[in-house]
């Protein structure tokens, strides 16, 4: 039998640690969150608190040490003011590129977010 991955248990993967640097903040995921997965995909990411640090520190994402920049469908870097509050979190991830980018909802800088279905 294969292994249950986190997100099919839940529906989302808990974002386990944040860590505010001198020049961005790094979430941290469980090891292993994206093994088994497909090399192009979408992953749903729980973030659980409010992140209490300079509005333009780019996110990066960590999972088994390595940490990669989160970015919008336009290629710019993900800051804390575009991932203000708690929530959960739509992800494209292609491993062969390293590519992590935030698909909604974000409230880009200056913004707020909204659902996009005219509610």
């Amino acid at each position: 039998m294969p292994p249950i991955n986190i997100n099919q248990r839940r529906g989302w993967i808990d974002v386990i640690k944040t860590t505010v640097g001198t020049e961005n903040v790094i979430l941290t995921l469980p090891n292993g969150s994206f093994r088994g997965r497909k090399s192009v995909g979408y992953v749903s990411v729980r973030l659980g608190t409010v992140i209490e640090a300079t509005d333009t520190f780019p996110i990066l994402l960590s999972v088994n040490g390595s940490s990669l920049p989160l970015t919008g469908l336009n290629g710019v870097a993900i800051t804390v003011a575009n991932l203000n509050q708690p929530g959960i979190y739509l992800i494209y991830y292609n491993k062969s590129t390293k590519t992590l980018q935030l698909m909604a909802p974000y409230a880009p800088t200056g913004t707020t977010a909204t659902n996009n279905q005219g509610n």
